[in-house]
């Protein structure tokens, strides 16, 4: 078993990804009508409704979590949520495996199974799931009290501030287009989190799937760029 400590820090900016309202999602089943997307016909069931657009908006945000404290947090399954989109990233990379040299036969003549490459990890979902337990800096997993999350810390003179960006999408009703807006905290925030692992497989990918973040971030809008990050320091506990 291994305990990594890792500090990261943004390179762009991080977006919230959970629910202003916390009855959206209880809504939106009971509805079928999806809230967190604000276009014009929902904008006009808010007025009717007799609330403001901005109402309306704020809403449908997603935001940060918070601690008991009202700073915002990352929850230890977004960070390995992420490394499983690393895992998946890498196993790309390297490939499965490569055939042998002679053309994959023993000297019996039976076909030889192709040798698997280092840092292809097989079932790395659920691996993850199993033998990889992230955690906030003080956590105890012997202890009585819940993980508080991993505080995200601001830099000097930073504020949070709020990312709007159009959404397209093709439904069985033809394209739509759609405004989502989401919590924004600014480039040069970070964190610092333990990661545990039981695994021996695992142990030695941890930094390499960490590293994988100045590619591809956590959270929401991964895609443009959105939460990318570096790592500052990674240590064994």
């Amino acid at each position: 078993m291994k305990t990594y400590y890792a500090r990261i820090r943004f390179k762009e900016d991080i977006l919230g990804t959970s629910p202003a309202d916390p009855k959206i999602q209880e809504k939106f089943v009971s509805s079928k009508i999806p809230d967190t997307v604000i276009d014009p016909d929902t904008q006009k069931k808010a007025e009717i409704a007799g609330v403001t657009a901005a109402e309306a908006v704020e809403k449908s945000m997603t935001v940060f979590y918070r601690n008991q404290d009202g700073q915002p947090i990352l929850m230890p399954y977004q960070v390995a949520g992420f490394l499983k989109s690393a895992a998946k990233a890498i196993n790309g990379e390297v490939g499965k495996g490569t055939p042998a040299a002679d053309g994959g036969a023993d000297d019996q003549g039976k076909k030889r199974k192709a040798g698997k490459k280092e840092g292809y990890i097989t079932a790395y979902k659920s691996k993850i799931d199993q033998y990889v337990f992230v955690s906030s800096i003080d956590y105890d997993y012997d202890g009585d009290e819940s993980d508080p999350g991993i505080v995200l810390h601001l830099p000097e003179g930073g504020t949070i501030g709020d990312c709007q960006r159009p959404l397209r999408a093709e439904t069985l009703q033809g394209p739509r287009t759609a405004l989502a807006n989401s919590e924004s905290l600014p480039k040069g925030t970070w964190c610092e989190f333990k990661i545990t692992v039981l695994l021996a497989e695992m142990e030695k990918m941890i930094p390499r799937y960490l590293d994988y973040g100045k590619y591809n971030g956590m959270c929401q809008w991964r895609n443009s760029g959105k939460g990318r990050f570096k790592v500052e320091e990674i240590k064994e506990l």
